[in-house]
């Protein structure tokens, strides 16, 4: 699975500036998550994340619920 144009607007705080609390989050936190059972917690899974490509990619199994947060 690969998601491109995660980082389209790169204001990920919700602030409406692109600052420093944006490339933290791109470069620390940002990642994929998967839930196995609605009522389970989400899991963060290994994932590629690309500032560069604007993109994260990961290796998926089965249909199941995935999410792109931090």
């Amino acid at each position: 699975m690969k998601t491109a144009d995660v980082f389209a607007k790169a204001r990920l705080n919700g602030d409406g500036v692109v600052n420093g609390t944006d490339t933290t989050i791109e470069q620390q936190l940002l990642g994929m998550w998967h839930q196995a059972t609605p009522t389970s917690l989400w899991e963060k899974i290994a994932a590629t994340v690309s500032v560069s490509e604007k993109s994260i990619s990961s290796v998926v199994w089965h249909f199941s619920e995935y999410a792109v947060s931090w």
